[in-house]
């Protein structure tokens, strides 16, 4: 099923009311997930997702509605987590993190999911956060970085393609150029409006070529590049490689002590009625996998499909469910059972 056709189907989230009325006693644990791969088991990126597996999760979520705060953090910008809204329907979302934690959007008003990203803003974000980010960075945001990195594409001899990159990437502008000393070796970087990452590519086209080590290290020199670019400026940042594969690489542009996990630690004081943090995750790149512990608040971690690395630095810790790529709904039932023992749920 695709995105088109799950959004035609007729799935009716419990209303706040409802949810207060049946569970008087403020939320004492809080959900906190990364989306792709995780909260949304991918069968083709970013085009098909397994809604069965979505389907679980969101019916434990509605199960426990009102005793937990939900929320989804990713590396995705927010432009590009509102493509996604139709596969948030019916999820009792409470907050919504993007850039890797650099911003959190507060749902105040308790509205359904998918109406409540769908109308967002990029100037929607929490205030509080965004000054925290501020302030521990050196002014650190997204507008700046985006200025400096299309100064830093215009002076490498990039040009901006007038050819859409193909799906699932086609919402980004892609620019292209030679790579210096390799004759007809061009390198793609592929950006969006609002998300600070640097997507390298070998073609605007065969999004299936594979980079060589030339490419990997122009990407690396572009990226060292734009890093030192903006810490002239004050800005306390690291050009972060945290997605490394055949056909792409990714740079994330990371604020100093800015993470998931901080986010996460910056929730955990905005919600004071929670006692517990259960975090999910698939990759290295999510932080809140790693700590026990967020102050005095326990975390209870599932980790989304079988990745070796993280598997091992898991092993043996407690707490810890492992489930098959975005099956989370049986791994939170678990661990909600064993933080909500005294409640009844369908």
């Amino acid at each position: 099923m695709d995105v088109t056709s799950l959004t035609s189907s007729r799935i009716i989230p419990a209303s706040p009311t409802a949810a207060s009325d049946s569970c008087t006693d403020p939320p004492s644990v809080l959900f906190f997930s990364d989306i792709d791969d995780t909260f949304v088991p991918w069968k083709r990126y970013n085009q098909v997702a397994d809604v069965d597996k979505l389907a679980r999760t969101r019916q434990t979520l509605q199960d426990y509605q009102g005793e937990t705060v939900n929320g989804l953090c990713s590396a995705r910008g927010l432009s590009s987590i509102q493509q996604l809204a139709p596969f948030f329907k019916g999820v009792p979302l409470q907050f919504i993190g993007t850039n890797g934690g650099q911003q959190v959007y507060l749902n105040y008003d308790q509205q359904p999911a998918e109406e409540w990203l769908t109308n967002l803003k990029t100037c929607d974000s929490d205030k509080t956060w965004d000054q925290e980010v501020f302030n521990r960075s050196g002014g650190f945001n997204t507008q700046l970085v985006m200025r400096a990195t299309h100064g830093v594409l215009s002076e490498m001899g990039f040009q901006r393609c007038a050819v859409p990159l193909p799906p699932p990437h086609q919402d980004r502008d892609a620019y292209v150029a030679p790579i210096p000393g390799k004759p007809g070796d061009v390198a793609v970087v592929a950006l969006t409006k609002d998300q600070t990452t640097l997507m390298f590519r070998a073609d605007f086209q065969d999004v299936h070529k594979p980079l060589t080590d030339s490419h990997r290290a122009f990407a690396q020199f572009l990226a060292k590049k734009l890093e030192q670019r903006l810490t002239s400026q004050g800005v306390k940042l690291t050009a972060k490689e945290f997605i490394d594969q055949a056909c792409h690489q990714i740079y994330l542009l990371e604020p100093r002590n800015i993470t998931k996990e901080s986010l996460l630690d910056h929730l955990v004081t905005r919600y004071p009625s929670v006692l517990a943090v259960i975090t999910a995750g698939d990759n290295t790149n999510d932080t809140m996998l790693k700590p026990t512990a967020f102050g005095n608040v326990q975390n209870y971690r599932i980790l989304s499909g079988e990745r070796p690395e993280l598997a091992r630095m898991l092993d043996g810790q407690a707490n810890v469910q492992v489930t098959p790529m975005g099956e989370l709904g049986p791994a939170l039932e678990n661990h909600l059972a064993f933080l909500l023992p005294d409640t009844d749920h369908a």
